[in-house]
Formats: structure tokens, sequence, C-alpha cells
């Protein structure tokens, strides 16, 4: 990993389209890279809609955590 930084989006109810959008956004803040993300395993993540974005979108790729791991999940230091 090359960076350290996390980004992340609030939002009441979140859903794919909001999470497609983000990664949107992400892309156009370094368009010139490729993206691997690390993410929890909520059904946004992983939806059908999500799969098919990814299939057309070769500069980002996926992974997620260990189900049940939020020590390996930084985003849950804010949480406690």
């Amino acid at each position: 990993m090359r960076t350290s930084r996390i980004y992340w989006k609030h939002a009441d109810k979140g859903n794919s389209q909001q999470f497609i959008m983000f990664l949107h956004q992400l892309h156009k803040a370094n368009p010139d890279k490729k993206m691997m993300i690390i993410l929890d395993n909520s059904p946004i993540h992983k939806s059908k809609k999500v799969q098919r974005f990814l299939q057309k979108h070769p500069w980002v790729e996926l992974f997620f955590l260990s189900p049940y791991s939020p020590e390996y999940n930084p985003i849950e230091r804010f949480w406690h």
C-alpha cells in the first residue's frame, strides 16, 4: 500500500448508487491511478450493480476485510 489515506462519505442510509458515485469521485481526484480499495462487507459494496460497475471500470479493485474483524478496519477506531 502506497498511502495510508482513509476516505469516507457520510450518508444517512447508503446504497449501491451512492457508493458508485463515491468511487467516481475518488477516480476524478486520482485519474491516472489504479485504485485498490479495502472495504467492510456491507451489502452495498457487493451488490450486482457494483459488480457490473467493476466489470466496466478496471481502474478500481475492491478487497474485503474478513467478516467480524473490526480490529483490521481503521475506521472502527472512530466509532468507539
